[in-house]
């Protein structure tokens, strides 16, 4: 097996069976998405083939029942941030309405987003790494929580979990970015050396000749 097509492999066991849901997305106008993993299908209720080589926006709109969605203004906004700054851009609770596969209309969904770039050995922006959270339960428990004591305690439990699975959830993050931009480097390096290889090929059959 070749460096690239272990590293292709490693990427796949990596990105695929993660913990967490991830889209993987080209830095391009249309932000289009390269990959994504089954944890993001869970959660979504969508299907690999029809996000991948879609951009992020037409594979998710906003809402068209809502007048006032800002989900894809908010997202776009902090993907350019990404572009711009360089650095991961951490996204608020944000709301952004699904439409799973075969349903007829949306659902009311919320998500906490971040959002982070996946660097090559040049220095340039490979990929952009979108992981959410679906914290639409924490939400509906939160804005009912006047209601009774029962839903306060219901409101802590979930604050304290939420903490916790964003700790979590952060170092699982860590460790999938190093991992991306290991896989990135090693297909660079196999590249490189398939370049020189191809070279050295060629000079060889030239002085056999």
């Amino acid at each position: 097996m070749s460096t690239a097509a272990l590293a292709d492999t490693e990427f796949a066991l990596v990105f695929d069976h993660g913990p967490h849901p991830y889209l993987l997305l080209h830095p391009d106008e249309r932000f289009t998405i390269a990959a994504v993993n089954r944890q993001y299908l869970s959660v979504t209720g969508r299907s690999a083939e029809e996000l991948i080589g879609h951009g992020m926006f037409e594979a998710f709109p906003d809402n068209p029942a809502d007048p006032h969605a800002s989900g894809v203004a908010d997202l776009h906004a902090s993907l350019e941030r990404v572009l711009r700054d360089r650095a991961q851009d951490v996204m608020g609770v944000q709301r952004y309405d699904n439409r799973p596969d075969g349903a007829e209309s949306f659902e009311e969904r919320y998500w906490s987003a971040v959002n982070s770039p996946i660097f090559r050995d040049d220095g340039e922006i490979a990929y952009i790494l979108h992981h959410v959270r679906d914290v639409t339960e924490f939400v509906h428990v939160r804005d009912a929580a006047a209601l009774d004591r029962g839903a306060q305690r219901d409101l802590n439990r979930m604050q304290a979990e939420v903490l916790l699975r964003a700790s979590q959830q952060k170092e699982a993050n860590r460790q999938l970015k190093a991992a991306l931009e290991e896989v990135e480097r090693r297909k660079l390096a196999a590249e490189a050396a398939n370049r020189e290889l191809d070279a050295f090929s060629y000079s060889v059959a030239h002085d056999l000749r």
